[in-house]
């Protein structure tokens, strides 16, 4: 399995476009994103700009998995960001799209909300960990 992972990337700078430029020269079977996918608010527009014009060479072929950052969250709490991603909703009830795991071949992977830390999230994390069978 190999896979990009990757965050911080929403500007539509030029530098985030030599990054994409070289994500196409290595094979990959899918990719993380780590937050922050849109500056400076994560308003639709930015996300717009910021990643899905930017990244469309691989979104149309690739599967993405992104987690929201700081910055998305900016604008009504994420809500653009989870209105333009499909993200796995295993994460309960006041974890729907926010955190989750999903697993890729012999792999579990998990992603945390940071801008919502609190009980709820580390008691789902303890019960989806519990549960993996997975050998990584």
């Amino acid at each position: 399995m190999r896979f990009i992972a990757f965050g911080d990337s929403g500007t539509a700078s030029h530098y985030q476009h030599k990054v994409m430029a070289q994500m196409l020269t290595v094979p990959f079977d899918f990719v993380l994103h780590t937050g922050d996918v849109a500056y400076n608010t994560g308003t639709l527009a930015q996300l717009e700009r910021g990643f899905f014009k930017v990244y469309a060479g691989i979104t149309k072929s690739f599967a993405v998995t992104p987690i929201a950052g700081n910055h998305d969250y900016s604008t009504e709490g994420a809500r653009p960001f989870r209105e333009a991603f499909l993200l796995p909703e295993n994460g309960g009830e006041q974890g729907h799209e926010r955190w989750f795991s999903f697993d890729w071949s012999q792999v579990h992977f998990v992603a945390l909300d940071t801008e919502v830390i609190g009980p709820e999230q580390a008691a789902w994390l303890d019960a989806d960990l519990s549960a993996n069978q997975k050998p990584w």
